[in-house]
């Protein structure tokens, strides 16, 4: 007569050191491939960026010109204009570096309340955002680089200057401050 062996329902040690060390190396390997997908991404971007900065020169379009209160110039300013959408979607996006008395001057078409960011823009900015009199009605001084944090206009705006982080307070640049483009 054979005997029969009970089920007893537990699992070999080998069985389980085994399965975990096989779970153990999937996991393993498949962390490495995401790792190197994930910085040959990178390496892609940096070699985008790289090369989209290397190509990206000040242009100078105009000058504006900011007048205090007593209408006494307080700055002048040389600037590239973005007056398309194409224009002013790139902004200063990519510029490593910028002149103390150059800008970027966005001219639209509208009025209303405008909302920039520091997407892919590595240098730190002042924002005047100015309305269809000329004159400014909000500043967003030394913004955030390379975030989407939004800056806004406090009231409807038609035209938005871009001037390097601080040149607002060298000048003593203020609301209620105006521009003339020449």
């Amino acid at each position: 007569m054979k005997q029969r062996k009970k089920a007893t329902g537990k699992i070999p040690v080998k069985k389980i050191i085994l399965s975990a060390l096989t779970v153990l190396v999937i996991l393993t390997l498949l962390f490495a491939r995401v790792f190197r997908t994930c910085q040959r991404v990178q390496d892609r971007k940096s070699t985008a960026i790289s090369r989209a900065t290397e190509d990206i020169k000040f242009r100078k379009d105009s000058e504006v010109m900011i007048l205090g209160s007593d209408n006494k110039t307080k700055a002048r300013i040389a600037v590239e204009i973005a007056n398309t959408p194409d224009k002013q979607a790139m902004g200063l996006m990519f510029r490593k570096e910028m002149g103390e008395e150059q800008g970027m001057l966005f001219i639209f078409d509208d009025l209303i309340i405008r909302d920039f960011w520091m997407k892919n823009t590595i240098l730190s900015l002042d924002m005047l955002f100015i309305d269809e009199k000329m004159e400014i009605i909000t500043i967003h001084e030394k913004t955030t680089p390379l975030t989407e944090e939004e800056y806004s206009s406090t009231a409807p705006a038609k035209y938005v200057i871009e001037v390097n982080a601080g040149f607002c307070g060298k000048y003593s640049i203020t609301r209620g401050d105006k521009i003339r483009l020449f």
